[in-house]
């Protein structure tokens, strides 16, 4: 570990002189071994957020885990790494194909029944309201307008509302 606290400390000088500065103590961080907590700090100090740098933490810890070792040089990239562990044997999110062939970006639940009916192979309800009653409605009838049919339904705002319909 003496090797990733040199790193480190060699990676805050390099931030430090490019102007980033963040409150934590890098002698501190490096003396923890953790190598969570120096990909913490790495993170950090490259100006990131503290849930954004918690989250690229995580993504370091699994990426070491994977591949045996930690390299505090090699940043995490893989889509699995950033994933959360999923319980059991069911995976976190469902299977996405690479291609997503025509992408619908529509306003209404009747615009992506319509779209559902032509075999549209991918549709996205972006439906705006602040009425909460009226957008759980809208997801609601896009969910059962494409149920039975070959279309993949994409709902990227109120993703709580989307998982209970």
């Amino acid at each position: 570990m003496t090797e990733i606290a040199a790193t480190l400390a060699n990676m805050v000088q390099l931030h430090q002189h490019l102007g980033l500065t963040s409150n934590l103590d890098p002698a501190a961080t490096a003396a923890s071994n953790q190598p969570r907590d120096l990909a913490y700090a790495c993170a950090r100090r490259l100006g990131f957020i503290n849930a954004d740098a918690d989250c690229i933490a995580q993504a370091w810890e699994r990426q070491s885990i994977r591949r045996g070792h930690f390299d505090p040089t090699a940043w995490p990239v893989d889509l699995p790494d950033f994933l959360p562990t999923p319980q059991g044997n069911e995976p976190p999110f469902a299977a996405c194909p690479n291609a997503l062939g025509l992408y619908a970006v529509l306003p209404t639940a009747q615009w992506v029944a319509r779209m559902a009916q032509a075999n549209v192979p991918t549709l996205q309800l972006r439906f705006k309201s602040t009425d909460k009653a009226a957008v759980k409605a809208e997801i609601r009838a896009a969910v059962q307008a494409t149920q039975g049919t070959p279309s993949r339904l994409f709902i990227n705002d109120h993703w709580e509302l989307a998982i209970e319909a």
